[in-house]
This record gives structure tokens, sequence and C-alpha cells, in this order.
């Protein structure tokens, strides 16, 4: 199956974020979602995989991003 990945540019609570969608290419144009959350390093290739997985499985896949785009976690405490 293939896939369409964009970046996606959004904000909440005045942080600047950036996520990965990634839909199937079939017609209709219409997805079930499914959000992939990233661990505590931040969005990383493994988020965005698993956002491609559901994608290759018919739903849009959105890996999401919690801390900024660019942003990473140093520490599980942090």
């Amino acid at each position: 199956m293939s896939l369409t990945s964009r970046m996606i540019d959004y904000q909440e609570s005045g942080a600047d974020l950036q996520g990965e969608l990634t839909l199937p290419e079939k017609s209709g144009g219409k997805w079930p979602a499914v959000l992939v959350a990233h661990q505590w390093g931040g969005r990383d290739a493994f988020a965005d995989d698993q956002a491609r997985r559901m994608a290759r499985w018919g739903y849009a896949g959105f890996s999401l991003d919690m801390y900024g785009a660019g942003v990473s976690g140093n520490s599980v405490e942090e």
C-alpha cells in the first residue's frame, strides 16, 4: 500500500509543536485516525514508524509532539 506523509505544525498553550501525519492512499479521502504519543525522549523515528504502521493498516496515523518542535527529553525524571 502506498502512503503519504507530511509534517504538521500546530500550537498548544503557546508552544510550537510539530507532528507527522501519514495517510493511506485509498479512495474516499476519509480514514479513522490513530494518535501516537511518544515516550519521554520526545517525538522520534519510533513514534513516526508506528504512525506509518497504522497508515498501512488503513488508518490516518499521527505521531504527535508533546514538547515542542525539535525539543527532546534528556531523562525520565525530566
